[in-house]
């Protein structure tokens, strides 16, 4: 908003500037008593109408709205439309850490799902169609309107031991296969390690399968 305000001076000081280098010209009609020209006073209306654009008269501004805790770690967040805005941006972050940035546009809400715990804080801006600058003869952000932050607390539950674990006791050709059953809450994967006698354990698996095979080198 600030932005597209200030393009607008340099447009309005040049016209002001420009006309009062000149002689004032008596013209017919009820510009002539005031000794302002028509294409002042439509620079100095239009200006007056852009103005109040910008500053909101054109927009519907408002909060953002979610739940404030999530167990699954899957929230949607809304946010009223914006009459102004060519696309909405995004800026997530977990605590004070930037994680991501979303543009969507033609909608007012969008799901996020997180598997890691902690606080997530969303901030959405809307952002104006581009305006073309002719002093520097290109395209420049119309302007950016805060529509607000929002914070959900992630509180995924730990997930469960799996229900069961199968692996043969003895093998003969050191090839076999482990497997187990489901584990309750949310998982997004299974880590398998392994400890020779005495050693330490290593990792050997990770990833969504219940199953691993071992081979000879395993």
């Amino acid at each position: 908003m600030f932005l597209s305000l200030c393009l607008l001076l340099p447009y309005l000081g040049f016209y002001l500037f420009s006309e009062a280098k000149s002689p004032i010209q008596k013209v017919a009609g009820p510009s002539a008593s005031t000794g302002i020209k028509p294409m002042r006073a439509t620079i100095v209306a239009s200006v007056v109408i852009l103005i109040f654009f910008f500053l909101g008269g054109g927009s519907a501004n408002a909060a953002v709205y979610t739940s404030t805790t999530s167990s699954t770690g899957t929230h949607k967040i809304s946010w009223s439309y914006n009459s102004s805005a060519e696309y909405y941006s995004i800026n997530v972050r977990r605590g004070s850490t930037l994680i991501g940035t979303y543009h969507v546009s033609n909608v007012t809400s969008r799901t996020f799902s997180h598997t890691e715990n902690g606080t997530y804080t969303y901030s959405v801006t809307a952002v104006y169609s581009e305006v073309w600058n002719p002093i520097i003869q290109e395209w420049v952000a119309g302007g950016l309107s805060s529509l607000g932050d929002v914070s959900v607390t992630v509180k995924v539950p730990v997930p469960g031991i799996p229900s069961s674990v199968s692996i043969p006791k003895t093998d003969n050709n050191g090839e076999f296969t482990i497997s187990w059953g489901t584990a309750s809450g949310i998982v997004s994967r299974y880590e398998l390690r392994e400890k020779k006698n005495s050693g330490s354990y290593v990792a050997v698996y990770s990833g969504t399968a219940r199953s691993k095979e071992q081979g000879a080198s395993g």
